[in-house]
């Protein structure tokens, strides 16, 4: 008989990002679907405990869920984070959840190459004990200098950004982000 294999100590986390409304409806964008093509393919390659998606939603699903809708990835666990509105959210309201899961101690974000403030919202990881790497999804992307002309801007509000959503954190409603039972065990 073979001793079952430990549970995996890594962490997928891909991040949201909408399309302008659509129909007063909030929408991922063309990006958002390539980190989720690009995360299911590294689960495929990793071995991983789950992939949380993250993101909220203005007016119909959150991006979460919609993540989740187009997922193709196979059968690892999702865990959907739906109240995060911007990256310093992503990056504090998905600890939480991670150290819910018993032994995480690795986290792979997925994001996009011209998305230069995650680094920083995601430093305080290391505190925790939660060693974090970045993935770029690959994606044709005719609008290079409105994204980085966009990230340059709030490089400014940067600072009391990444503050105010780490003080927040302790003030989470987590009724809607909870990881499901199998994969907090």
């Amino acid at each position: 008989m073979n001793d079952p294999q430990p549970q995996s100590d890594h962490v997928i986390l891909v991040l949201g990002h909408r399309s302008s409304l659509k129909f007063g409806i909030h929408m991922i964008s063309d990006q958002c679907v390539a980190r989720v093509r690009h995360a299911e393919k590294l689960a495929a390659e990793l071995n991983v405990r789950a992939v949380m998606l993250s993101g909220w939603g203005m007016t119909g699903d959150s991006e979460a869920k919609q993540m989740a809708r187009i997922w193709q990835g196979g059968s690892v666990p999702l865990v959907l984070e739906e109240l995060s509105t911007n990256t310093a959210e992503n990056a504090t309201r998905s600890l939480d959840l991670i150290q819910a899961m018993p032994g995480v101690t690795r986290v792979t974000v997925v994001t996009s190459a011209w998305h230069m403030r995650t680094p920083y919202f995601f430093r305080h990881y290391a505190d925790h004990g939660i060693k974090v790497d970045f993935r770029f999804a690959p994606v044709e992307l005719t609008d290079w200098p409105k994204y980085l002309a966009y990230e340059l801007k709030a490089l400014h509000d940067m600072r009391s950004m990444g503050k105010r959503a780490w003080k927040e954190a302790g003030h989470i409603d987590c009724r809607r982000s909870q990881p499901p039972p199998d994969v907090a065990a």
